[in-house]
C-alpha cells in the first residue's frame, strides 16, 4: 500500500472531531477543520461506509470545501439515496409478501432501520 493509501485509512484529530459533529447535533462545529484534507477524508469517509453521515455535518456546518471534492462527495450521496430508496422498495415488496402468507415480520437492522432517523436515511 502506497503512502497515500494508508493516509486515507488513518484519521487525524480534525477528522474525527467532525465524525462527532456530523452524528450529533448538540456538538458545536471544530475549529480545527482547516487540518482536514477534503479529498483524503472523503475516500476514508467512503471505505468506512459513512459519506453520507458526515456528508450531513458538511451541509449542517455550511462550510466550504473545494469544489471538485464537493460534486463527488454530492454525487456519491445522491446514488447512496437513490439506492436506499430501491433497497427499501425491495423490503417492503419482501414484507408484503410475508405478510400475505399469514407471516409477521420486522426487520431488527440494517436499511429500513435508517427510516427512524431521517437526518441520516
Amino acid at each position: 500500500m502506497n503512502t497515500s493509501g494508508l493516509r486515507s485509512l488513518l484519521m487525524n484529530q480534525a477528522q474525527k472531531d467532525f465524525i462527532q459533529y456530523s452524528l450529533d447535533e448538540t456538538k458545536p462545529l471544530p475549529q480545527n477543520l482547516e487540518k482536514i484534507e477534503w479529498k483524503e477524508f472523503f475516500s476514508f469517509c467512503i471505505q468506512h461506509s459513512i459519506a453520507g453521515v458526515v456528508f450531513n455535518g458538511i451541509e449542517r456546518a455550511n462550510i466550504r470545501i473545494p469544489k471538485n471534492v464537493l460534486f463527488e462527495w454530492v454525487s456519491h450521496v445522491e446514488i447512496i439515496k437513490s439506492l436506499n430508496h430501491i433497497v427499501n422498495e425491495e423490503i417492503l415488496k419482501a414484507q408484503e409478501w410475508l405478510k400475505a402468507r399469514d407471516f409477521n415480520s420486522v426487520v431488527l437492522k440494517g436499511q429500513m432501520n435508517a427510516m427512524m432517523y431521517p437526518q441520516i436515511g
